[in-house]
Order: C-alpha cells, then structure tokens, then sequence
C-alpha cells in the first residue's frame, strides 16, 4: 500500500510539474495599450484647470483641439474657462456653438436642474 501512496504522490507531482511547465511555455500576447493623447490632454485641461493654472488648461484645451477637431468636450470646457474665468465672452460663445454643432446635446436645456436659476 505503501508503494501505491507513493505512486500516486508521484504522478500528482509529475501533474502538477507538467501543468506549470505547460503555462510557463505559454507565450504572453502583447498587451494593447490604447492611447487617446487628446483625451490625455482633455484631463490634463480639466486637472489644470482645477489647480487655477487657467493658461495651461486652456492650453491643453486647443491642443486636444488640434488632435481631435470633433471633441465636443473640449471646447465645451474651454467654452467654460474663457467664459467664467477671462470674461471672454465671444470665444466662450464660439468654443459653445462649435461643441453645439458637434454634439447636439450640449445645448439641450431640458436635462438643467429645476432650481438652475438663469
């Protein structure tokens, strides 16, 4: 009985070894990695913006523009700054319409809160 407890210890090992032999001969598939450097430049906008570095969001803003001359979102938050921040209030308007024009939904006025007094 002895013999056959062994045999079995040494078939499970056997198994095992050839199971982890089997995944390390696995060759690993690249990985993808998208990359969205308007996107990237949309959040360095958004976290720039946020720490009062107006000029550097607003040039992250156009840049992320230039890459992706259809990102509503961009020239919505740029809209936004040059509005808000520099009272640059033609360029806000310009930066709106353009998102507008882009994606409709940024001028639907029915998704404002009740309470938004204008």
């Amino acid at each position: 009985m002895k013999l056959f407890y062994r045999a079995i210890a040494i078939w499970g090992f056997i198994t095992v070894l050839g199971g982890i032999s089997h995944a390390i001969s696995i060759q690993s598939s690249p990985i993808l990695i998208v990359q969205n450097p308007a996107e990237d430049l949309f959040n360095s906008g958004l976290a720039k913006s946020e720490a009062g570095d107006i000029p550097g969001a607003i040039a992250d803003y156009t840049e992320a523009i230039r890459l992706n001359p259809n990102y509503a979102k961009a020239y919505n938050k740029r809209g936004i700054i040059h509005g808000r921040n520099l009272q640059d209030y033609p360029a806000a308007k310009a930066d709106f319409d353009r998102a507008i024009a882009i994606n409709p939904n940024y001028g639907d006025t029915t998704t404002a809160p009740e309470s938004a007094s204008y």
